[in-house]
Parts: C-alpha cells; structure tokens; sequence
C-alpha cells in the first residue's frame, strides 16, 4: 500500500483498549442476506447477562480506569436485551470511557434506546433493512436518535433485494438516499454485499457492482475489507480485546485469554504478526500496515469516506464517470448468469455455501 500509508506511529505506548462486547446473537429480524443462520437468531441462547448481572458489568469497568475506555457491541440485536440498556447507561458516566462508542442496531428499539440510555458518547451504527423497515420509518428513527447526537452513521447493504426496492418502490439512486441522509446531518454508509463482491473478480457484471460501491468507499479501504492480507504486526494485540459472557478476556480474532473483565487482570505487553484478514472496520485500523486511527474508529471511517464520496461527485461534473445506474448493473448481472430465477433467489442459491468471518 506504500510507504505513505505506514502506520508505524501506532507502536508507540498508549493507554487505550477497545473492548468488544456481543450481548447476545439473538434478533428480531430475519434479513435474507444476513451472514448468520436465522434459526440460531431465534435459539441463541448464551446472553452478557448469564453470570452477571448489569450493575456487576458496569461496577467491573472500574477496573480499567487508568486506560481510555472505548465500546463496541453488536450481535444479533444488542437492544432486545433490558441488561444493555443499564450498562451503556453506567458505563456512559465514567469520564474514562471516551466518546465515539459504536453500537449495531436495527433501530427497532428507537424509543426505549432515547428513554433508557441517551448519550452522545454512544453512536449507533443504525442499519436500514429494507425487509422490515420502510424509508419513512428508518427515516424518522434516525432523525429521533439524530436529536441526541446519538448516530454514528446509516448502513446500507447493496444487496440485490435492497437495491431492487430502493429503485422500484421508492424510486430512488444512492445518490439521493445518500442526499436525503445528509440533508438531516448523517452519513450513509453503501456497503458492499460479501456474496457479491466475493464472486469472480473477472466477471464483467461484478466489476460493474464493485464500481458502484467504490463511489462510496476509498480504494484502499476497499482492499482492506476484501482482499487477502499479508502477515504484518498488528496492534489489536495490546488494544482491541473480545469480552466473553463470564468475563474472559481475548485479543481481536484470537481466542487466548489474557485478562478477565471481573478481576481487572489484562496482558497486554506486547504487539505480535498477524496473518488473519480483517472483514470489519473496526479491525484493520490497529494494522501497521494502513495510516488509519484506532481510536474512534468508527467516527474516523465515516469521516474519510465521507470526504471521498463528496470528492467522487466533484470529479464526475468534468471527467466521464463509471457508469453505477443499478437498473444496468441488475439487468447485467441477469444476462451474465442467464438465470429466469429472480437475482436474489439466484445469488443465494450459487453462493449459499459461501463462509462468512
């Protein structure tokens, strides 16, 4: 990626640790396009709060007090649980859990999340699924939480099934879903579907979806998301730890323990080489091998990719732009696999055995 990307300045010492928290895997939603199976959303039965109650995970934070503190949660649907509610609450008043802490939520708990818990040091990673929430009814949650300094940003899934409704029942381009969040101060996120852009680098049709999605992300985030790493240091071993139900403590994709939340304990000595891919933003940024900040990961990702989606749009007014009209992406997608099967049924249906991190 060049040496202007070295992020080497990430080995010097600093008192921070992001913990990553999963309350449950459970969810009121049953997306298609959902890398997780839809019986064990319903099944998933380990819980945060099967060993310990709320008031011990937020007393337990205290433990880490001499570290800037930063969260992550997601699931399954971390707000189904009453538990989240009261701990986010807690931990939120601690001066040393910082700002920017990223939750993942379908935002079906809208309300209760603005009466239970609201803090602008929480920003919601608010996903749009198409199949349960209209425009209106995503439109109006986002800017309730929008009040309260509480969004981080709007994901978008460019599946087919949600690119299909978004042009056909709504009748709208990502340019103007990305317009009508920006109008109400928030970023929307295009994300790639990873049963698409994990398909035949060679495919005309495919090169043409990952045109449309590179409108919206850099290039080299893009390559950090979606392409095979090189074992390189990685600082996620001192500064990027999984919290398990009873309290162990492991680092980023690795399942060694090296603390426990509940006795304050945490090894954090030193970095290591990693050879895992990273599929999430939330990884690669403690990676030497891009510049990009740990801190604020989230906030960061949505700032730089907010400046390059703005970028693209200036360079199209004077230069012939790529074309990423999804009705000729759609229409090519179903000539290239020459399927009557609607796109949807036929992407699951090819890539149904794809593994998913």
């Amino acid at each position: 990626m060049g040496e202007k990307n070295s992020g080497e300045w990430k080995l010097q010492n600093d008192k921070f640790v992001l913990f990553r928290f999963v309350p449950t895997m459970r969810c009121n939603y049953r997306c298609k396009y959902c890398f997780f199976p839809h019986d064990m959303k319903k099944s998933a039965k380990e819980t945060m709060f099967d060993l310990h109650s709320p008031a011990q995970w937020v007393d337990a934070m205290w433990n880490f007090s001499d570290y800037d503190v930063e969260l992550y949660a997601w699931g399954g649907e971390p707000f189904l649980l009453d538990g989240v509610y009261e701990v986010l609450r807690g931990w939120s008043r601690y001066s040393f859990v910082q700002p920017g802490n990223r939750i993942d939520t379908n935002v079906s708990f809208t309300d209760k999340i603005i009466a239970q818990c609201p803090t602008s040091k929480i920003k919601l990673n608010c996903s749009w699924h198409t199949q349960y929430d209209t425009f209106d009814s995503i439109f109006t949650k986002v800017k309730k939480l929008r009040a309260f300094d509480m969004v981080g940003m709007v994901n978008f899934v460019a599946s087919p099934q949600n690119m299909d409704i978004l042009s056909n029942k709504y009748r709208m381009s990502l340019d103007e879903l990305v317009t009508r969040f920006a109008n109400i101060d928030v970023y929307l996120n295009v994300a790639a579907d990873f049963n698409l852009v994990h398909g035949d680098a060679d495919d005309p049709a495919l090169t043409a979806y990952r045109q449309m999605i590179l409108r919206h992300i850099t290039r080299d985030e893009w390559a950090l998301l979606h392409t095979p790493r090189k074992p390189g240091v990685c600082t996620a071993f001192r500064r990027f730890f999984t919290v398990y139900p009873n309290g162990d403590i492991s680092p980023c994709l690795f399942n060694k323990v090296v603390g426990n939340f509940f006795t304050g304990t945490l090894d954090n000595s030193h970095d290591d080489t990693c050879c895992e891919d990273c599929p999430s933003i939330v990884q690669y940024p403690f990676r030497l091998d891009n510049p990009y900040p740990y801190r604020q990961h989230f906030l960061e990702y949505v700032k730089r990719n907010k400046v390059h989606y703005y970028e693209t749009i200036q360079h199209e007014t004077t230069m012939p732009a790529a074309p990423h009209d999804w009705q000729l992406i759609s229409s090519q997608l179903h000539r290239r696999l020459n399927v009557n099967a609607s796109l949807l049924e036929r992407v699951t249906a090819r890539l149904n055995t794809t593994k998913h991190k």
